[in-house]
C-alpha cells in the first residue's frame, strides 16, 4: 500500500504535462535497453548457439571518452537493439545485477534540444548534458550528444541520446549511406543483416525499478513525447512501435522481465530456448518473448 501511495504521489507530482499528445508525433523513440544480469545468464548469453541465428549478435568492448570500456553482449534488430552485462562488466555504484537502463532517441537532428527544453519547463532546471566520443584507435571521434535528469537512479537509469551526424560520415564507423539529408536515424546506425536472421526488432521492454526511479522517466518519456499511461504500480510508454512498461518493486526486486520482438516472418511452431536462468520462446507466429527470472539485487542502492 505505501509503495502504490507513492506511486500515484509522484505521477501526480509530474501534473498534467505527463500524458502526451496522441496527434504529435514522438520526438524520439525506443533505442535500446541494457540490463546486468546473474553470472550464469549472462554468460549462457555469451556462449549461446541460437542467439546468432536468432538475430544480429555480438560481444564487444567499447572504448569512450578517452579510456571508459565496457564489455557487453549484443542483440540487434532493425532499429533497435539490446545490452546484456554479466555483474563484473561494469563499475561504479549501483551497476550490480539487476541494474536496467534504457535510451530514446530521434531520427533527425533537433530532438535532444527539444527534449532538454521540455525537461526544464518541467521544473528540471539543470539537466545533465554531454557529448560522448568514442576511440578507434587513437582517436576520438564524436559519437552522440545525450541528456538526463540530474538525479542518480536507484537500479533503472534513462536519457535521450542523438547521434552526431560526422559519426554516420567516418569510415571507421562502417555505417551505410544517409536515406535522407540529414539522417541519423537508428535505422542507419544498425546493420541490415537484420533481414537474414528471425528477429526484427524489439516491440516491448518490461522492467522492475523502484519507485523513485519512476519520477525520473516519466519527465524522459514526456519529453520525448511517447504516449503515456499510468496505473497502480505500473507506467506503460510508448513510441507508436515499441511499448516500455515500468513495474514499481522494492530495490531488491529490481531488473529486467520479459523483452517482446516480432519477426520478419512468421514461426510455424513454438521453439523454447533455455538460455541460463532465462527462457526465450519464438513462436508460433510473428512473436517472440524473452522472460528473466527475479535477481535479489540489495547493494544496487546509491
Amino acid at each position: 500500500m505505501r509503495r502504490t501511495l507513492a506511486l500515484l504521489f509522484l505521477l501526480g507530482a509530474c501534473g498534467s504535462a505527463v500524458a502526451a499528445s496522441p496527434q504529435r508525433p514522438p520526438v524520439a523513440f525506443f533505442n535500446h535497453s541494457f540490463a546486468v544480469l546473474d553470472a550464469q545468464t549472462a554468460d549462457a548469453i555469451e556462449h549461446s548457439d541460437y542467439l546468432p541465428k536468432f538475430g544480429v549478435f555480438a560481444v564487444r568492448t567499447t572504448t569512450v571518452d578517452g579510456g571508459e570500456t565496457w564489455r557487453g553482449r549484443y542483440l540487434s534488430g532493425k532499429q533497435t537493439y539490446l545490452e546484456f552485462f554479466g555483474p563484473d562488466d561494469l563499475k561504479g555504484p549501483g551497476s550490480g545485477p539487476g541494474a536496467t537502463g534504457l535510451a530514446i532517441s530521434p531520427d533527425k537532428a533537433g530532438g535532444v534540444v527539444a527534449i532538454t527544453r521540455s525537461l526544464v519547463r518541467q521544473g528540471i532546471a539543470h539537466p545533465d548534458a554531454a557529448r560522448r566520443t568514442r576511440q578507434y584507435g587513437a582517436d576520438k571521434i564524436p559519437w552522440f550528444d545525450y541528456v538526463s535528469t540530474p538525479d542518480d537512479p536507484k537500479s533503472f537509469s534513462i536519457w535521450a541520446m542523438e547521434y552526431v551526424p560526422s559519426y554516420f560520415e567516418d569510415s571507421r564507423t562502417a555505417k551505410e549511406p544517409a536515406a535522407y539529408p540529414g539522417d541519423i536515424s537508428r535505422e542507419r546506425n544498425q546493420s541490415d543483416d537484420y533481414a537474414q536472421k528471425l528477429m526484427r526488432d524489439v516491440t516491448l521492454v518490461e522492467i522492475a525499478c523502484p519507485v523513485e526511479d519512476l519520477k525520473q522517466a516519466l519527465a524522459m518519456f514526456t519529453a520525448g513525447g511517447l504516449s503515456i499511461r499510468k496505473a497502480e504500480d505500473r507506467v506503460e510508454a510508448s513510441d507508436g512501435s515499441t511499448t516500455i512498461i515500468l513495474d514499481a518493486v522494492p530495490l531488491d526486486q529490481a531488473g529486467l522481465r520479459r523483452i517482446v520482438f516480432d519477426l520478419n516472418a512468421p514461426a510455424t511452431e513454438a521453439h523454447v530456448e533455455r538460455i541460463g536462468r532465462s527462457s526465450l520462446v519464438v513462436g508460433p507466429g510473428e512473436h517472440a518473448v524473452w522472460t528473466f527470472p527475479v535477481i535479489a539485487a540489495p547493494t544496487l542502492g546509491r
